[in-house]
């Protein structure tokens, strides 16, 4: 867009890749107008910018231009101006330019850099891109705001800005009240946000130098086709989305705070919020709640005192790690120092009570001193060893804290040992149980060997005879035993030994069906000897044997074998 146009309500600017829109938009049930950027093709509808956030435009006939006086302006009806971008340039040829990025830039026609940008003034959107922090030469520092409520874009009661004193961290702010804070940035991430280390989706960078202070983050590759943004709502939870392609929606990344760790100082001063236990405040070692009452009744808002004075010249250091360490309150930060000339000059202050190193990378340089109490721990589960809080403890602490070690490492060596002479006392009175129940099976099973062909009822010929009427077929007993007298020793001597070619211990030496049936039909067929079956259990003639437990028996087992 070039001076002398004009962007009407109803009208839109897009960029080049159809990702972005400029227009004026209005919320449910309101009148208002804002000029306000969002994604063309997103339904529905999310607003990432809007320039007019508190002074809306309230008559259709108003619209967006380029000034004379080298300003961008929205205009009422009657050509006043409600909104400017406040730029003191005076510029020829300029234009207005919605970039692919989401950035509305101000500049001369054909010029790299911008005379103003959208991206300098973010209302509560972050963009891949877009810088959140200061620009040190001008005093402008880029922070974002909520809405006053999902119909009212005005400025409402959140902001979330990066913090200078001392080191950079990102707080975020109700009013001028902190409710949650990042942590310092220790040359690899914010020591108190654990997910904003190099993914796979983005990759997220704090510059530091004379010109600026400022985070950003840029999708991986700089592939444009993930979309992805930051927000803070109305009730103060910062939010990082990605767009699903797939279901169409916005996919939740992080969210800020997580839980009640990540209230600030929730634990009261010198207190850690440990959200892996419960009640999740404790005291840092060394000391003890102000008022055990209120911490009683999970009231941690008065948090610790020291248990011993500290002597000063005698004191001692304990290094704590896997925390968040404390806010930049009552500090120092000598970024030349190492970490040995950092605890000498702890030491050499009586009021210094903890120290760390300010960037871990390469092994760690620089020095933080903290001096009186200590404010927003917060304890991490899966984090061990980024960096160390050496902690001043009286002497005598130092030693409560071994011998309370040592106690601990006793109950739990003493735990094991039970735990393991309990599970060989189990397992072998489990041993002892099996060895006595297969003792006795052996007896018993002696005796049911002896016994075992009662299971099957035996008759002698001359029952059977009288019960037949020797085998009549006008009996109907007798008639299922056919012909008592047609069978001779011969055939039935050849059945027997089929059978028992069949059941040979070795496949490859039993009959196939079709052999079975040659070997049953043909009177002239010679059989071989079987060998030993398969099935065989040798059994002792002799009594005694029989009723001795300790003989061993054969293993039966069952194959089957496609022929």
């Amino acid at each position: 867009m070039v001076q002398n146009e004009y962007l009407s309500v109803g009208k839109t600017l897009v960029s080049s890749g159809q990702t972005f829109e400029l227009g004026f938009f209005s919320t449910n049930n309101t009148k208002n107008l804002y000029l306000g950027i969002w994604y063309k093709n997103i339904t529905p509808t999310y607003v990432v910018w809007v320039a007019n956030r508190n002074h809306p435009l309230t008559d259709v006939a108003g619209g967006f231009a380029i000034a004379d006086d080298g300003n961008v302006v929205v205009l009422n009806g009657s050509k006043m101006v409600i909104w400017s971008s406040n730029s003191t340039r005076s510029i020829v040829s300029p234009v207005v330019q919605l970039l692919e990025s989401g950035n509305l830039v101000f500049k001369v026609r054909d010029a790299p850099s911008y005379i103003w940008q959208s991206f300098d003034y973010p209302t509560n959107t972050r963009l891949p891109g877009m810088k959140h922090g200061w620009d040190l030469k001008i005093s402008l520092n880029r922070y974002f705001t909520s809405w006053k409520n999902v119909n009212d874009p005005s400025v409402g009661d959140y902001t979330y800005g990066m913090d200078l004193i001392g080191l950079p961290q990102l707080v975020l702010r109700k009013g001028s009240v902190k409710k949650f804070r990042s942590g310092v940035w220790n040359g690899v991430q914010f020591n108190g946000i654990q997910n904003l280390r190099p993914n796979e989706i983005f990759n997220y960078t704090v510059v530091i130098n004379t010109d600026e202070v400022y985070g950003t983050y840029v999708n991986n590759g700089g592939d444009t086709s993930v979309i992805t943004r930051e927000s803070i709502n109305e009730e103060g939870i910062l939010e990082r989305f990605i767009w699903d392609k797939q279901t169409m929606k916005w996919s939740d990344m992080s969210v800020f705070p997580r839980d009640d760790c990540d209230n600030y100082n929730h634990c009261g001063v010198n207190g850690i919020c440990n959200i892996a236990i419960s009640p999740p405040c404790e005291c840092l070692q060394g000391f003890t709640p102000i008022s055990q009452k209120q911490w009683s009744i999970f009231n941690w808002t008065d948090g610790c005192v020291r248990k011993t004075s500290l002597q000063c010249g005698s004191d001692t250091f304990v290094p704590i790690e896997g925390l968040k360490l404390p806010d930049m309150i009552n500090f120092r930060v000598h970024k030349s120092m190492s970490l040995e000339e950092c605890k000498l000059e702890c030491t050499k202050n009586c009021s210094c009570t903890s120290y760390a190193s300010s960037d871990v990378r390469e092994g760690g340089s620089g020095c933080i001193l903290w001096f009186d109490d200590l404010f927003d721990f917060r304890k991490f589960i899966d984090v061990t060893g980024d960096q160390y809080l050496f902690l001043r403890l009286a002497s005598s602490e130092e030693e409560k804290a071994i011998n309370k070690a040592m106690n601990e490492k006793s109950r739990m060596l003493m735990k094991v040992l039970l735990s393991v002479g309990l599970a060989v006392l189990f397992f072998s009175l489990v041993v002892l149980i099996i060895w006595k129940t297969r003792r006795m099976g052996g007896v018993l099973d002696a005796d049911e060997r002896q016994n075992e062909d009662l299971e099957l009822p035996l008759f002698d010929l001359i029952t059977l005879e009288t019960a037949t009427n020797n085998f009549s077929h006008t009996n109907k007993i007798g008639e299922g035993f056919g012909d008592s007298n047609s069978a001779s020793s011969l055939e039935v001597l050849k059945c027997i030994q089929v059978g028992l070619l069949c059941v040979q211990k070795l496949p490859e030496d039993r009959p196939s069906m079709s052999d079975v049936v040659f070997m049953l039909s043909s009177k002239n067929s010679l059989l071989l000897e079987p060998k030993q079956p398969g099935f065989f259990v040798e059994r002792s003639l002799d009594d005694h044997a029989i009723a001795d437990p300790r003989n061993s028996e054969n293993q039966v087992t069952f194959s089957i074998e496609a022929r």
